[in-house]
């Protein structure tokens, strides 16, 4: 047996029935009175600020989850919530003393050392490619001949974060276990030395 009391629950309206205890939708009201159904809660995405009451279809927007530490290699700039997912992957030098020792590919290790960079251009804190440089000197790397793959400009200020490629002898490129050990600044160029 279904103890509820079917009426108008809605004291402004002019058939309220203060016995009723579930609202059957009969509430009527005087002309000009009628209220303005929507969502009144003003955190929702489709707050209604006219809505004098609410009909129940306040929405809300997803948290925006993803790893929050500016230090991963994903770090997501846009996230709410930390979901646990940052991953930080190898140490550049792991890496290179696992491609230096044979236990890893050249394409592993490039891949793990894209991963393990960031690009710092233009406030960007994103995983960027390493550039493969040719060059006619091997103990200098030019800047004209790093640049970052995804905009074409030039990545200032990355000597410790550049490698040094040579031949194999076999005509692969490989990885020189080294990083770039400093930079020096002229009037026309910035030099990197290995």
């Amino acid at each position: 047996m279904d103890d509820d009391v079917l009426g108008c629950t809605y004291s402004d309206a002019t058939n309220y029935d203060a016995d009723a205890t579930k609202d059957d939708g009969s509430c009527a009201y005087a002309p000009g009175e009628e209220p303005v159904m929507g969502c009144t809660n003003a955190a929702a995405t489709n707050y209604n600020s006219a809505a004098t009451r609410d009909d129940g279809s306040c929405s809300y927007a997803e948290t925006v989850m993803g790893c929050m530490d500016p230090a991963a290699n994903n770090h997501n700039a846009a996230a709410e919530d930390d979901d646990g997912s940052c991953d930080y992957g190898m140490a550049q030098a792991d890496i290179m003393a696992a491609y230096s020792a044979g236990d890893m590919e050249f394409s592993e290790a490039l891949y793990e050392l894209e991963k393990s960079r960031k690009c710092r251009e233009q406030g960007s804190n994103n995983p960027c490619e390493i550039v493969e440089m040719s060059i006619g000197d091997a103990s200098t790397i030019d800047p004209h001949d790093a640049y970052d793959s995804a905009s074409g400009d030039v990545i200032e200020q990355v000597y410790d974060t550049l490698y040094r490629y040579a031949g194999d002898g076999s005509g692969n490129a490989i990885i020189e276990p080294r990083l770039a050990t400093g930079y020096t600044v002229s009037g026309d160029s910035l030099t990197y030395t290995f």
